[in-house]
């Protein structure tokens, strides 16, 4: 394993090192502009797998063994390992296999089954794979030029994509040993790894990736409903050079993301959504859908008292009614002017102001509790859950929505390009969601993550949505807010990075459902 000659920057407080492992026929210089992109930041190191150096007469099960020992030998603890292309599913691969050594996982433009399958229709199909490994055979360095064209096809940078991916190539003593490797890549099928992996994943894929589909989202997400998927608009398989600021914005939300979040004290929680009550329901759309999807995963079970946990206006009580006709339905918020909506909308409910982390209802005294977008708010994770499987009876199920971490990167990343700071509220991985559950005692019965991105005509439309719901900036940076047209102007800008050409700022809501359930025993 060799690595470019590239010096490790400035690091901030408790980031972890990050480690990015490069692709098929690409030495570690073609991560330079993303180095440069991240800033000084993170402990950055370009590795490159030198896979002219794998066994050049050994399968595919060997030279993978290889590779992965050599990572396990050059990794530093804890690190964020981003793998682009065969270095992603590499990277994968590693997390899978070794649990505890990884902090989490970055995949870009990287199709966990290279080659289509009769159960994996989106990868290339056979006959092209064995036509490129024939024309690399006759003419190794000639078809690396051709590669290099190929995954810059469709890219809105071609032109630049591929003269960086040219000037990247190794050299041709190197070039002529990478048969291995690209066999590698059409044996490494590591679908059944996804599910394994225990830190947080992001996979990145480009619009217009020739190679590796962006119709791939879907897939991952289902084989891997824990992670997080991004797909670069205009970019083909190479994000990371035609739009080099924004894919290492997105990194750096992942990345800091892995941090425990700062929390809003409670009673600042309950000021913000009680000044909101009277506005949020004009502004509260994605929230209704939300909560929808999610009154739809209840299960078929005897129920007596329901609980809409962080009711707010009271959207769902109609919904929850007649989904459980006859039973008791008690309603519990934070603030009371959210409460007081509430009452005025359906007067039929139970209302009750409380804590989450510390309900008042008596042991075992909830058949079904229902909570969406609103568990986020909670001081205290470990509280709430373990308050929430106490008031549930045993067999009861607790249906829950929470925004996932990467809600709102665009505008955390268009502030830190103003002023250096989030402003933006962060939330926890579902990792987190799920150790917390378990924790508390509670068995995870499904997981969904839908991802939901809002259009703005500008920056000041996703912050005012934003107030109009309570979801305010964080108290700690509220007073740096923006102070005229220059300013507004300023973040619009930045925020334009993030941009689909002709539609608009986009402002991404993740967001994770999960149905769980306490046992009986």
């Amino acid at each position: 394993m060799t690595q470019s000659a590239l010096p490790e920057t400035a690091v901030a407080m408790h980031a972890p090192p990050v480690v990015l492992l490069t692709g098929w026929g690409s030495t570690g210089r073609v991560f330079d502009g993303l180095i440069a992109a991240l800033g000084g930041e993170f402990a950055l190191r370009a590795a490159a797998l030198d896979m002219a150096e794998a066994p050049q007469d050994a399968g595919s099960e060997a030279v993978l063994e290889w590779a992965l020992e050599a990572l396990s030998m050059e990794l530093p603890p804890g690190a964020v390992l981003v793998g682009w292309s065969l270095g992603g599913a590499l990277a994968l691969r590693f997390a899978a296999r070794f649990p505890g050594r990884l902090a989490a996982v970055v995949s870009i433009a990287s199709n966990p089954c290279f080659c289509a399958r009769a159960d994996w229709p989106g990868g290339m199909p056979a006959p092209e794979f064995a036509a490129f490994r024939a024309a690399y055979q006759a003419d190794a360095d000639a078809q690396l030029g051709r590669f290099a064209a190929l995954q810059a096809t469709g890219d809105a940078a071609a032109g630049a994509v591929r003269r960086a991916l040219r000037d990247a190539r190794p050299d041709a003593a190197h070039s002529i040993r990478l048969g291995p490797a690209l066999d590698l890549l059409a044996a490494l099928d590591v679908r059944a790894d996804l599910a394994a992996i225990e830190v947080p994943v992001l996979h990145v894929l480009g619009e217009k990736d020739p190679l590796v589909p962006a119709s791939l989202a879907a897939r991952l997400s289902a084989l891997q409903p824990a992670a997080s998927v991004w797909v670069a608009a205009g970019s083909a398989h190479a994000p990371f050079l035609s739009r080099p600021r924004a894919v290492a914005a997105r990194l750096r939300d992942f990345i800091v993301s892995l941090r425990p979040p700062q929390r809003r004290p409670a009673a600042g929680v309950a000021r913000s959504f009680g000044r909101a009550a009277q506005r949020y329901d004009a502004a509260a759309a994605l929230q209704r859908d939300c909560a929808d999807a999610l009154l739809a995963l209840a299960p078929q079970l005897p129920v007596a008292r329901v609980m809409d946990l962080g009711c707010g206006t009271g959207a769902m009580l109609p919904a929850l009614r007649e989904r459980f006709a006859g039973a008791e339905l008690v309603a519990v918020d934070i603030a009371p002017p959210m409460l007081q909506a509430a009452r005025g909308r359906f007067p039929g409910a139970g209302f009750v102001a409380a804590d989450a982390g510390r309900l008042p209802f008596a042991d075992a005294s909830v058949d079904l509790l229902f909570s969406s977008l609103a568990l986020q708010w909670c001081a205290s994770l470990g509280s709430t859950f373990a308050s929430i499987a106490r008031v549930l009876r045993p067999g009861g199920v607790a249906l829950i929505a929470v925004p996932g971490p990467a809600t709102l990167w665009e505008l955390r990343a268009a502030w830190q390009a103003v002023d250096g700071r989030d402003h933006v509220n962060r939330f926890l991985p579902l990792t987190a969601l799920l150790a917390a559950a378990g924790a508390a005692g509670l068995q995870t019965e499904s997981i969904e993550r839908e991802d939901r991105i809002e259009r703005h005509p500008d920056a000041r439309s996703v912050v005012h949505g934003l107030r109009a719901i309570g979801a305010n900036t964080l108290d700690a940076e509220r007073s740096a807010g923006l102070g005229g047209r220059a300013a507004w102007a300023r973040l619009d800008a930045c925020y334009a990075e993030f941009a689909d050409a002709g539609e608009g700022l986009p402002a991404t809501w993740e967001l994770l459902r999960l149905v769980l359930r306490r046992p009986h025993v």
